[in-house]
């Protein structure tokens, strides 16, 4: 069995660095009373990123007169 520890330690490293960088951001709900603001969605995909299985990853945000709902 390969031994994954030091691949594992590089990816906990960067995922630490990212959160140090994001540290400061957030989620912030307002009010809209535009009709345009209604529904947006925001994607974000990674493609055969994941050093474990090398699958793509991917994440999503929807959001309702700008509050998250999934």
């Amino acid at each position: 069995m390969a031994d994954h520890r030091h691949a594992h330690w590089e990816v906990l490293k960067w995922i630490l660095r990212c959160l140090n960088e994001t540290i400061l951001f957030g989620i912030v709900y307002k009010q809209s009373t535009h009709s345009e603001d209604a529904i947006k969605g925001f994607v974000d995909l990674d493609y055969s990123r994941n050093v474990d299985t090398s699958k793509s990853l991917f994440w999503y945000v929807f959001t309702l007169f700008g509050t998250v709902v999934c």
